[in-house]
């Protein structure tokens, strides 16, 4: 067994997918292309992980997008000794190569190439130059190691209604969990005073945090934090209103702290499943999004959080006082976040790599409709 993820140089939801994923496989390796320790979840450190000959560039460690020209043939050059790969893909590392039978699971078809407008607003010139001399031999390579998978596993609805529009393959759903541990221990934030509306994410354009910033406007009296590093942070750092608090990227310990004693939790991204609500309900804490992409999955109305439909300013700001005064039932939450929990998608996985190992390779891709989900 060997697990393939795009490269390890953050912290983020498919990073706590791959850690779920090596405690269903333990011993497996972690093959990557980029591996940066400090970067990403202190727990790799204590896995066998395989960076790619690309890791010796730290350029490419910092700046990830910068390997863009030359990472589909690294991956397709890699052939891990394996009965069976799973790959955790958002654009690569479904591309590895072998004759072992491959699990792509597909945190989503690569944005870059399939829906590039909110994503490669955040690349330089020369990176978006490439990509549009590149993007038709990379969409070819793309599809093609996409067909070749012997099961291809969506962590959304959403996610597999990209994945049978993009691929044409019917994709089966099993949603990662929440791997935060609620009941660890926790160090507070210095300087934060407990209350306030608390919002986890990447920096980085797409996840239209310029909504976040117009939501703190429209309600100056809330504190709001803002967890997470990423290249948009001087454009926040000078938009922001006094009352929305960047702090960077935390340690568990301290993110715990920061779900323990805030009043609710807010994202203003179109996510393609979005962990965040899942690891608010193991801490008991509402959630107020969008209703729309991953989120329908897993945020009940009333159990968990408010879904706000189309996007509204007011309505939106209207939602975070509502989710901060309704009497919300605690141990429901967490009970949902239980039920979605990782015995459950580890049992998944593990069900699904067992099946691969003793079915003989597919010679032809299986299209929509003709897998059993």
């Amino acid at each position: 067994m060997a697990i393939v993820h795009d490269y390890l140089t953050q912290m983020g939801g498919a990073e706590r997918v791959v850690l779920a994923m090596s405690r269903a496989f333990p011993g497996a390796a972690i093959h990557t292309a980029l591996y940066d320790p400090a970067g990403t979840f202190p727990e790799f450190a204590r896995l066998d992980v395989r960076p790619l000959g690309l890791n010796r560039f730290g350029f490419l460690r910092r700046d990830h997008r910068r390997a863009l020209p030359v990472l589909a043939g690294a991956f397709s050059a890699l052939a891990p000794d394996a009965d069976v790969i799973v790959c955790s893909s958002s654009g690569w590392a479904h591309m590895v190569g072998g004759d072992a039978p491959r699990i792509v699971y597909c945190h989503h078809p690569a944005r870059w190439l399939h829906r590039p407008e909110p994503y490669v607003g955040g690349f330089g010139r020369s990176a978006r130059t490439v990509l549009r001399l590149l993007g038709p031999s990379l969409r070819r390579r793309d599809r093609r190691a996409m067909l070749g998978a012997e099961t291809v596993v969506a962590n959304s609805t959403t996610t597999a209604a990209m994945i049978d529009r993009v691929y044409g393959i019917d994709a089966r759903v099993v949603a990662p969990a929440g791997t935060l541990d609620a009941g660890g221990r926790s160090r507070p934030l210095p300087g934060i005073r407990p209350g306030f509306v608390l919002c986890i994410s990447r920096l980085v354009g797409h996840k239209r945090l310029d909504r976040l910033v117009s939501v703190a406007r429209a309600l100056p009296d809330r504190h709001f934090l803002l967890i997470g590093e990423g290249p948009m942070r001087g454009v926040l750092g000078r938009t922001a209103p006094a009352n929305l608090e960047l702090v960077g990227r935390v340690a568990d310990d301290r993110l715990r702290w920061a779900y323990r004693n805030c009043s609710v939790v807010v994202s203003t991204a179109q996510e393609d499943f979005g962990l965040t609500p899942l690891e608010a309900a193991g801490f008991g804490v509402p959630v107020v999004v969008p209703a729309e992409g991953g989120f329908l999955d897993h945020v009940r109305p009333g159990v968990n959080g408010i879904l706000v439909p189309e996007w509204d300013v007011g309505r939106f700001a209207a939602a975070v006082r509502e989710a901060t005064v309704r009497a919300w039932d605690r141990p429901a939450m967490v009970n949902h976040a239980r039920d979605m929990g990782e015995r459950r998608f580890v049992t998944a996985l593990r069900g699904l790599a067992a099946a691969t190992a003793v079915r003989p390779p597919s010679t032809e891709p299986i299209l929509s409709g003709e897998r059993s989900g």
